[in-house]
């Protein structure tokens, strides 16, 4: 019923003297050297057989039944679908970065080889423009003097597949979009886990018929 995304939350996102690489630009160098370089298939046909077994060996529960997943239709996932459902493309190729001026705080990521407008990833974060430019200097980066704000009309830019941030999603926001919530050293301490508690709660919303704020069984 609607465009999923996935949310990916991480702890630290500047250096700091205690580690070499901070946890967001660890997370995004996976996403880029997949997109550059293309995906290993004996680590991808692992990962889909994992993930089936994954998928059989326990029971789900919905409201207070149990309920089947087919997962049969993992096993028709190939490579070539992460492309094209997740990077907005046919075939990988190199990254580029998009920013605006008038937004410090968002920046869109394409894939050179999509025919797509939209980006495939965006990342929320403070002073992202500088974090592109202290990180991402080695890719094609554009400065736009428009403003698109995808983050505030996540609902209106469907192709946006991945949303990467911290702090930023702390308060308040409203997008219906979100089907699965990847947390990276968040949580991990006591003081933390509030914040996996109220980005879940605030972050998240579910509405599969408009105006009516109710799980799938009204459809």
């Amino acid at each position: 019923y609607h465009s999923p995304m996935m949310l990916t939350l991480v702890n630290t996102v500047n250096k700091s003297k205690y580690e070499t690489e901070p946890d967001l630009l660890l997370y995004f160098n996976e996403i880029m050297e997949m997109a550059q370089y293309g995906c290993d298939i004996d680590l991808f046909m692992e990962t889909r057989r994992e993930l089936i077994e994954e998928f059989n060996k326990g029971q789900y529960m919905y409201k207070m039944g149990n309920i089947d997943l087919d997962a049969s239709m993992i096993s028709s996932i190939e490579v070539e679908d992460i492309y094209k459902y997740v990077y907005n493309s046919q075939r990988q190729g190199e990254l580029e970065v998009s920013y605006s001026k008038e937004n410090e705080n968002e920046v869109a990521f394409f894939l050179k080889t999509s025919e797509n407008i939209s980006p495939f990833c965006i990342v929320k974060i403070g002073e992202a423009n500088k974090w592109v430019k202290d990180n991402l200097s080695h890719l094609t980066i554009t400065e736009k003097y428009e403003d698109k704000r995808y983050f505030d009309n996540l609902d209106k830019y469907p192709d946006v597949n991945i949303l990467m941030g911290s702090r930023a999603f702390y308060e308040g926001w409203d997008s219906l979009r979100p089907n699965i919530i990847n947390y990276i050293n968040i949580g991990t301490q006591a003081q933390s886990q509030k914040f996996v508690l109220q980005s879940l709660g605030r972050g998240i919303r579910v509405q599969p018929i408009e105006g009516h704020r109710k799980r799938i069984d009204e459809i």
